[in-house]
């Protein structure tokens, strides 16, 4: 038996039915299902690391199942599997140069490990944002496959029958899934019985689902023109021949579409990428009207927002049967952009979309069973705009079924629970103010993964808040809501919430928290940070919280130019997932916030030019190069050195270069201990330094606590967080 550890991800399946195909039983486990003594229970003729949206940190029992059964079964890892195997014997993971969402490319290799006896290149099928840093690469392992620019697409370990691939075997779209899977089973010892499977018998498996006749079904929006001429919009999938030269349309008498084709015998086809538009389409509520140009070989509108379109003229139109068959030959095309290409949620949309159709067709338990089962991939690896056509389906497919919805009246998104997670920002300091700054404030700012704020918020028939910060969130939700009488309906509960006014900036980010959850229950795009700062008032003065809320990472906020609301994002670094920062947090006592804050900074003297040159000179020379080659010991001591420079321009209000009292202790208490790149954060007074692992971390926050005076300080460790804030919708 074949064990597939499921990291969360649908393509575990495939791997499955190709090990089927190839004779094998296969067992599929959750990775929070089982661990070490699970796996050893069954004693698995080889264990699979299935592909996942995460790292390998968050996949469940995958890195302890490598490192602790590496000598008594053989593994392959898979995409993320494989990522884990590096990990496990040392190696790092980082994000890769650009993400490849079911993308192939050329693979080369020295046909050893698995790409033993096939030819290179070979055309295999990514889908990764991450992955294995070839210089860290561990002694025990081996690369075997590379792209051009030398990214790893494939490893073995020297002595034990372990690999990894980071592309997708189980692919269609790559060419040489079965004799990989063929040299995994036997290098494992495991026989294989019959013939094994083609990719060509493959590909005409999966073809035969979507082939309708001598052509193929391409899913996309078709626009007609009504009898005033609007334009009327809906999703269809022609088929198409090969040379996309001729497409076939079978659309319903009773639909407007019909009817248009009949009375203009004209339409243009558009190729999307826009899931929540082909949601809305899907179901005839596309309000307001998407934006259109005119078409000039047709009477028609070509959608703006679309990728490729295809203007179309009825050749034949048979309408002999309800649906109808309408040949159309191509009379003019074009391309607007880039094709984005569709991850697992953006098929899952699709796919909900069509169930939506189907309302009274079907039977309900089917659709309901089908929509739980599409929500998965749209949790893992959707976005904002999937999360809301997913839930905007959800919804109408409960109001067509006839099941009690719990929204608010004239709530877009019904149905559905938001949880809402942010990050902490530490606030490295500012940059100018004063007269004759040619920007005011700006600054650098670092994004950690801890401590967080976490919301859940649900529909309700008026507001009600719960947990700790009750009614700043009230306030907060008063200001982001749309409804047109201001009254919120919605419930939000707070989960968690750093302390207040400590240096965290836990006040912008339970703001923006609460605008976005709003906003995603009102059916508004809950990913806009500008217009959710404004409805809230927050970054009067520092950006850096917006901005770090809408990706993580280390921002560089360049300071706000005359009547601007926001200054611009200059750089967003991603961190070193590996670095570490120990912050030291009074257990009583705040610094400056609302009035006191406003009449200290109104008593501040004008930071000096040479002052803000040098900080800029320090930040874009030093600091920032050295974050992104990830360069620890000098980015430790500039940022020393900018938090020092920074906090001296706040001397005349805080009496130094760090607020007299707690937070100057604190200081000292970490250069005592040997801390390195001490800063303080905001007003703060909480102060931190950076480690460069965790083991560093670890022993650093060990040996803090028998100082005497940190009986009144609260220590946590750290990460950088580099993703920003997360929405998640569950659908209820």
């Amino acid at each position: 038996m074949i064990l597939l550890i499921d990291n969360y991800d649908s393509f575990v399946f495939n791997l499955a039915r190709y090990f089927e195909r190839l004779g094998q039983s296969t067992q599929v486990v959750r990775n929070d299902a089982i661990d070490v003594a699970g796996v050893r229970a069954l004693q698995p003729q080889a264990i699979v690391l299935s592909p996942g949206p995460c790292t390998p940190q968050e996949a469940g029992s995958t890195l302890e199942v490598i490192r602790s059964l590496k000598d008594e079964f053989p593994m392959l890892g898979v995409c993320l599997g494989h990522q884990a195997i590096a990990e496990a014997f040392g190696g790092r993971v980082v994000r890769a140069d650009e993400p490849m969402h079911g993308r192939t490319s050329p693979v080369l290799h020295e046909q050893q490990g698995l790409m033993a006896g096939l030819p290179s290149p070979v055309t295999a099928c990514r889908y990764h944002s991450l992955v294995v840093e070839a210089e860290s690469m561990p002694a025990e392992l081996v690369i075997d496959a590379q792209l051009e620019d030398g990214t790893v697409m494939a490893l073995h370990h020297r002595t034990r029958p372990i690999f990894g691939v980071q592309f997708h075997p189980e692919s269609v779209l790559t060419d040489v899934g079965y004799p990989i899977l063929v040299n995994f089973l036997q290098a494992a010892g495991i026989s294989i019985d019959g013939a094994t499977p083609t990719i060509d018998s493959e590909r005409r498996s999966v073809a035969a689902v979507s082939r309708v006749g001598a052509g193929m079904i391409v899913e996309g929006i078709v626009t007609t023109l009504n009898e005033d001429g609007s334009p009327n919009i809906s999703p269809m999938g022609p088929v198409v021949d090969e040379a996309l030269t001729r497409f076939r349309l079978r659309p319903f008498q009773t639909s407007t579409t019909f009817k248009n084709l009949k009375r203009t015998g004209e339409a243009v086809f558009h190729v999307v990428d826009d899931v929540e538009l082909l949601a809305k389409a899907a179901v005839g509520e596309v309000t307001p009207a998407p934006d259109t140009v005119p078409a000039e070989a047709v009477d028609g509108g070509i959608l703006t927002s679309a990728c490729r379109w295809y203007a179309l003229r009825v050749s034949t139109l048979d309408d002999s049967e309800a649906r109808a068959e309408i040949e159309t030959e191509v009379v003019d095309q074009g391309r607007l952009r880039d094709f984005f290409g569709f991850n697992r949620a953006k098929h899952a949309v699709v796919e909900a979309a069509i169930l939506a159709t189907r309302v009274g067709i079907l039977p309900a338990e089917e659709i309901r069973r089908e929509i739980q089962r599409l929500k998965v991939p749209v949790e893992k690896t959707g976005g904002p705009q999937e999360h809301r056509a997913l839930a905007f389906l959800t919804s109408y497919i409960g109001h067509a079924l006839g099941e009690k919805v719990l929204a608010s009246e004239q709530a877009a998104v019904r149905g559905v629970t938001l949880h809402v997670s942010t990050p902490s920002r530490l606030h490295c300091g500012m940059l100018a103010f004063g007269e004759g700054a040619a920007r005011q404030f700006g600054g650098l700012g670092i994004m950690i993964d801890r401590p967080r704020v976490k919301l859940r918020v649900s529909p309700g028939e008026r507001l009600q808040t719960e947990g700790p910060l009750a009614e700043r969130v009230t306030e907060f939700a008063r200001l982001a809501t749309t409804q047109a009488d201001g009254a919120p309906r919605a419930k939000i509960e707070v989960l968690e919430a750093p302390p207040s006014h400590v240096g965290l900036g836990s006040g912008t980010q339970l703001a923006m928290a609460v605008a976005a959850g709003m906003a995603a229950l009102e059916g508004l795009p809950y990913d806009d940070v500008v217009e959710l700062s404004r409805r809230v008032g927050r970054g009067k003065r520092s950006s850096v919280g917006m901005h770090g809320f809408a990706g993580g990472g280390m921002i560089l906020e360049g300071g706000k130019r005359g009547t601007r609301d926001f200054g611009p994002l200059l750089s967003r670094v991603a961190l070193p997932e590996e670095w570490r920062f120990v912050l030291l947090l009074p257990r009583e006592g705040a610094g400056l916030s609302g009035a006191a804050e406003v009449k200290a900074m109104n008593a501040l003297p004008s930071v000096a030019v040479d002052v803000t040159a040098e900080m800029c000179r320090t930040l874009l020379i030093e600091l920032l190069p050295a974050a992104l080659e990830a360069d620890f010991d000098t980015f430790a001591d500039r940022l020393d050195y900018f938090g020092h420079l920074a906090g001296a321009c706040f001397s005349s209000v805080q009496g130094g270069p760090y607020a007299e009292g707690i937070a100057a202790e604190s200081v000292a208490i970490l250069r005592e201990f040997g801390g390195r790149g001490i800063a303080q954060s905001s007003w703060g007074p909480g102060v931190f330094c950076v480690c460069p692992d965790e083991h560093a971390a670890e022993d650093l926050s060990s040996r803090l606590p028998h100082h005497p005076a940190m009986e009144s300080r609260e220590l946590i460790v750290a990460k950088a967080d580099n993703r920003g804030a997360v929405v998640r919708v569950d659908l209820n």
